[in-house]
């Protein structure tokens, strides 16, 4: 069983999203999907909005097709708010099927 830090944690709004970033890439090379959506979307919120968001990012790199865009969009805000919510569609998510 670890033992409790005595230290209290000082950092900026930059350094806790650069450690949610490292945590989330870690996450990432051992399949743990869901932990990567929630520490990168956590990490975004912190940054200052000087560039795009990722998910603005991921927009302009989806289908073109305006349909076919309304669809990408709403699989990416599906898995994010299925991981971030309690309420709505329940039942498992397939994180590999949207990303």
């Amino acid at each position: 069983m670890r033992t409790p830090r005595k230290k209290k944690l000082r950092i900026t709004k930059v350094e806790g999203a650069v450690r949610q970033i490292d945590a989330a890439i870690a996450a990432f090379e051992d399949g743990r999907f869901d932990v990567v959506v929630t520490l990168t979307g956590a990490a975004e919120g912190m940054l200052p909005q000087g560039e795009k968001s990722i998910f603005s990012r991921l927009v302009e790199k989806g289908p073109k097709d305006k349909a076919e865009r309304t669809k990408w969009i709403g699989e990416i805000n599906h898995a994010r708010n299925w991981l971030k919510h309690q309420s709505g569609v329940g039942g498992p998510l397939g994180l590999m099927d949207t990303f």
